[in-house]
């Protein structure tokens, strides 16, 4: 019986410690357990981390501007806390040679005083044919004129496995993969950093990147 009554005031301190620590973190101190390796599924929120074999750093997307501020550019970081949310466009799991869409959800968090409300809704990554940069664009919803009628294709991405493992299971979380643009085939890369493109393919250029779980 005294043990029992000695454990119970203990778990009752453990608990409101768990209790103080999540409201000043505001997630679960087990959120590192979200960057698993489980499939990745349409509807997941998700940052594209790089590992740059090369220096031994890890690069993240940021949105990036231009230097008229008319464009979103995305650029890289190596700062994971400005790395940019997307949600995954796409109906269930990935496999490969499967297109998805990248769809930012931070535009409104992120530099948020210098973005009019009409440039909110262009959150889609996007690679068009008259520039080397990516940029974001609408949906594929939306109404293009005959001039744009290439954007739909220009944002989606086909994912595929960078190692020799079977090709008939998910593509998994923290798996190194190729993301190649839909319009021109060429891999998600760097290009003059901090700015990335997609306009070599991944035998020029084998760059590879990693979906990594967002925890919030």
């Amino acid at each position: 019986m005294f043990q029992q009554k000695k454990f119970i005031p203990v778990l009752s301190s453990f608990a409101l410690m768990m209790f103080s620590v999540f409201l000043t973190t505001g997630r679960s101190t087990l959120a590192a357990d979200c960057e698993n390796t489980r499939n990745i599924k349409g509807g997941d929120v998700i940052f594209l981390r790089s590992k740059q074999k090369e220096d031994a750093e890890d690069i993240y997307i940021y949105i990036g501007r231009s230097d008229s501020g008319n464009y979103e550019y995305p650029t890289i970081t190596l700062d994971s806390s400005m790395a940019v949310r997307f949600k995954v466009i796409v109906f269930g799991n990935i496999f490969e040679n499967d297109y998805i869409g990248l769809q930012t959800i931070d535009k409104e968090t992120i530099e948020q005083e210098n973005l009019s409300r009409s440039r909110l809704t262009r959150d889609r990554l996007g690679k068009f044919r008259d520039r080397d940069c990516l940029y974001y664009w609408r949906d594929s919803g939306y109404r293009y004129s005959s001039r744009d009628q290439d954007y739909p294709d220009s944002t989606k991405w086909l994912i595929k496995p960078a190692s020799n493992l079977s090709k008939a299971r998910p593509i998994q979380y923290n798996e190194e993969v190729y993301i190649t643009n839909g319009r021109n085939g060429n891999v998600m890369a760097t290009f003059d950093p901090p700015f990335l493109t997609a306009n070599k393919d991944k035998e020029e250029n084998p760059f590879t990147w990693e979906f990594v779980k967002s925890c919030s």
